[in-house]
C-alpha cells in the first residue's frame, strides 16, 4: 500500500468546494507516490537504460478502468488511486482535464480517452455513460475475432491524438475473440522553453556515462539571468519553465559529482520530492544550463510493475469489473508506449497507456478427426489405456 494519506478527507471540509479541493488534493498525491513507485521498480529492472513514464497517463487509464471494479478488486485499486469512492475520483479527474484544457497557446497539452469493446451490449450501459462524461472517452466498437483489422483501428487512434510520434501499442498476440475491452490513454505535449538554448551555443561535448566511460553528444547551453533552483549534498536542480505562463517546467536533478545516480535513486521518493520541491528559490545570481539534446522512445511492460508492486486483484481471473461488464474479465496486458525529444526549441513528448482484459471462453472438443487418448488412475497416475483414433470406421 502506498503511503499516500486521507487526512485532509477526515477533516470534513465545510463547503463543498472545499471537500471537492480536498479530494483531488488526495488523488493527486496518490497519483505522485504511484508515480515513483512505478518508475522506482522500473529502474530496478531497467536501471542501466534510460527511463521514461507517464504517471498521469498511467493513473488516467486506471482511474477509467476503476469505474467498472467491484467488491475487493476495487478495494484494491482504490488504495493506488487515492480514491474515497468512484464518484469522488471521476469529479476530481473531470476537473483536472478541465483546467489542463484551458491552457494558453505557448503550450499544447492534447488528452484523449477512448475504450474499445466487442459491440454494443458488451459494456455496462452505466460505465459507459460515466466513462463519457467525467472523461470524454469515445467509445468504439471492434471486431475482437480480427486482430489485424481491430489493431489498425486502434494504432491509427492512436497516431492521430499523439501527432504520429507513437504509432501502436498492442500486437495482434495480445487481442483475439475472448477480449473485452481495450482502454487507452493518449497525451501529447508540446511546449517551447520560456528562454530557450541559442542553437549557436549547441556543440560536441562529452557525456560521462555510468561506468565513467564517455561519449560524445550535441549539449545545449544558454545562460539565464534568473533561475528557480535548489541543491544540497546530494544533487543540484533546476525548473526550465515553458511558455510565458510558465505553468509547466522541466525540473532536472543532477546528482553532485560524489554521488552516484544509484544512490541518486534510493532517495529519490515523493516524500523526497515534496521536500525538495518545496525549497526551490530563486536565485538572481543566474546559471550556466548546459544540457544534452536527447530522444526517448520506450515502451514499458506496465503489468510486471504493478504486480511487482502488489497490485495483484486486477491481474487474475477472479477480478471483478462487475460494473463493466457482465463477463468475467481480468486485465491481460497494460502497457506504455513513450516519445519525448529535447532540443534548443524546447520539449516535445506523447504517451499511450493501453489496459487490455480478457474473459474465459467456453471450452469446445470436436473429435472430428484423429485423436489421442489416455485411460489413466489419477490417484497412481498410471496409464492404463494409451491410444488413438485415426479412423473411426474401421
Amino acid at each position: 500500500m502506498l503511503g499516500w494519506s486521507r487526512v485532509a478527507m477526515a477533516q470534513s471540509p465545510r463547503s463543498e468546494s472545499e471537500f471537492r479541493e480536498a479530494q483531488m488534493e488526495a488523488q493527486m498525491e496518490a497519483q505522485m507516490e504511484l508515480g515513483f513507485a512505478v518508475f522506482q521498480q522500473l529502474r530496478q529492472t531497467q536501471g542501466n537504460e534510460n527511463l521514461l513514464l507517464s504517471p498521469l497517463s498511467l493513473s488516467i487509464a486506471l482511474g477509467m478502468l476503476y469505474g467498472g471494479a467491484e467488491g475487493a478488486t476495487e478495494e484494491a485499486m482504490a488504495r493506488w488511486l487515492g480514491a474515497e469512492s468512484v464518484e469522488g475520483l471521476d469529479g476530481s479527474y473531470e476537473q483536472i482535464l478541465d483546467s489542463l484544457g484551458e491552457l494558453s497557446g505557448d503550450v499544447e497539452l492534447a488528452i484523449a480517452n477512448s475504450i474499445w469493446s466487442g459491440g454494443e451490449g458488451s459494456l455496462s450501459s452505466e460505465f459507459v455513460d460515466s466513462r463519457q462524461r467525467y472523461y470524454q472517452a469515445q467509445m468504439q466498437a471492434v471486431d475482437f475475432s480480427e486482430p489485424s483489422q481491430a489493431l489498425g483501428q486502434i494504432h491509427r487512434w492512436i497516431s492521430q491524438q499523439t501527432q504520429g510520434r507513437i504509432a501502436e501499442i498492442l500486437s495482434t498476440q495480445d487481442l483475439n475473440e475472448t477480449t473485452v475491452a481495450v482502454v487507452l490513454n493518449a497525451l501529447y505535449f508540446s511546449g517551447d522553453w520560456t528562454s530557450s538554448f541559442p542553437s549557436e551555443n549547441t556543440e560536441i561535448r562529452p557525456f560521462t556515462r555510468q561506468d565513467d566511460s564517455q561519449v560524445y553528444v550535441p549539449m545545449m547551453q544558454q545562460q539565464l539571468p534568473l533561475v528557480r533552483g535548489y541543491q544540497n549534498s546530494l544533487f543540484r536542480a533546476i525548473e526550465l519553465p515553458y511558455g510565458e505562463s510558465e505553468r509547466f517546467g522541466m525540473y532536472v536533478f543532477i546528482p553532485q559529482e560524489d554521488v552516484s545516480l544509484e544512490a541518486f535513486y534510493e532517495q529519490l521518493t515523493a516524500e523526497n520530492w515534496r521536500d525538495w520541491l518545496r525549497r526551490f528559490e530563486w536565485n538572481e545570481a543566474g546559471a550556466t544550463v548546459v544540457l544534452p539534446k536527447f530522444h526517448l522512445s520506450t515502451e514499458v511492460n506496465l503489468r510486471e510493475s504493478m504486480q511487482a508492486l502488489g497490485l495483484t486483484e486486477i491481474f487474475a481471473p477472479g477480478a471483478d469489473f462487475s460494473g463493466l461488464t457482465n463477463a468475467a474479465f481480468w486485465v491481460t496486458v497494460m502497457r506504455q508506449q513513450l516519445y519525448l525529444e529535447v532540443t534548443e526549441a524546447g520539449t516535445e513528448a506523447a504517451a499511450v497507456t493501453g489496459i487490455g482484459g480478457t474473459r474465459s471462453a467456453a471450452f469446445s472438443i470436436v473429435g472430428d478427426r484423429p485423436f489421442v487418448f489416455a485411460i489413466r488412475d489419477n490417484e497412481t497416475g498410471l496409464l492404463l489405456f494409451l491410444g488413438s483414433v485415426v479412423d473411426p470406421s474401421l
